[in-house]
């Protein structure tokens, strides 16, 4: 995996593959401490990738 270091966080790009479709992520921060990953929904949505509202625990991040 590359990365790039930029103001001292390590950013990756990274490509997700739901039901035929692609989407690449660019600038993604690895954490490597995290044991969950945050995606933007919207973009998530392109590739058809929907969040389970059911049974999401949803959060707002600024």
């Amino acid at each position: 995996m590359r990365f790039q270091m930029d103001d001292y966080l390590p950013l990756v790009s990274v490509e997700i593959e739901y039901d035929g479709n692609r989407k690449t992520f660019n600038n993604v921060l690895l954490n490597t401490g995290c044991s969950s990953t945050i995606l933007d929904t919207d973009l998530c949505d392109e590739v058809g990738l929907m969040l389970d509202l059911e049974n999401a625990i949803t959060r707002k991040l600024r």
